[in-house]
């Protein structure tokens, strides 16, 4: 996926750099769009027993993109959004790895119960893509996106279970709903502050100047830092975003 998505905007670079620029060619667009998804396991393991509820978090994404038609179809288009994404969780478990904390111990083991998790992130994302006009009104774009994030958060605990100490045959120790017998964890520091993914998109223009897109995009990589290791699965960023756009120019 990544050779595919380097070829086609180098193929786009090249196209661009054969033609004289045009300012008529550049187009402006403001957009605002709501997001919904999460940070979900490419694969589902076995100590994930049930998800019990799933809450996405007020998603939003907001900016600008910038459009060069280097053709009456093909251009380029690059984006500034600013992103506010997340998800709330709760999932039953048996024999999970965790490391918590329960009112100021710390415990390491396997757990069986349920888990709640909090993951909310803020980002500046620049999307780079190559835009196809399949009609006079729907245009498709695709390309790589890259995200810093300024604000993160991930936390959560373990509650309504008991976890084994060190190990499957380990000191049985009873986790309770309240804070304080409830098993804490926060790893918001440990999360990657550099993101990069492949955003599919499409754009509707149904007025002169007003249109409508959606756009789906995937994280290439694990949210967490490489040297992390507590949270066992590789968990990567997914959503939509459904919003309006204006042209500026």
């Amino acid at each position: 996926m990544r050779r595919i998505l380097t070829g086609v905007l180098l193929c786009v670079l090249t196209a661009l750099s054969a033609n004289a620029f045009n300012t008529d060619s550049l187009h402006v667009d403001a957009r605002l769009g709501y997001s919904i998804g999460g940070t979900p396991p490419l694969t589902m393991d076995a100590t994930i027993r049930k998800i019990k509820a799933f809450h996405p978090i007020f998603g939003f994404s907001g900016g600008a993109t910038i459009t060069y038609e280097i053709t009456d179809r093909w251009g380029i288009a690059a984006s500034l959004l600013f992103e506010r994404k997340g998800m709330d969780v709760n999932v039953k478990v048996k024999n999970y790895d965790v490391v918590v904390n329960r009112g100021g111990e710390h415990l390491e083991g396997l757990f069986l119960g349920d888990v709640k998790v909090k993951e909310h992130q803020y980002s500046l994302t620049l999307p780079v893509q190559a835009s196809y006009w399949v009609s006079r009104k729907v245009r498709l774009r695709l390309g790589p996106y890259f995200s810093y994030v300024t604000g993160k958060r991930f936390e959560g605990w373990a509650y309504n279970g008991y976890l084994r100490v060190d190990g499957p045959t380990g000191m049985k120790v009873e986790l309770g709903e309240e804070a304080g017998t409830r098993g804490d964890f926060e790893f918001s520091q440990e999360l990657r502050s550099f993101q990069m993914g492949v955003d599919l998109a499409a754009d509707w223009r149904f007025h002169r100047r007003w249109g409508a897109y959606a756009s789906l995009d995937f994280g290439f990589n694990n949210i967490f830092k490489g040297s992390f290791t507590t949270v066992a699965q590789t968990l990567h960023p997914l959503y939509l975003t459904l919003g309006m756009t204006y042209q500026i120019q």
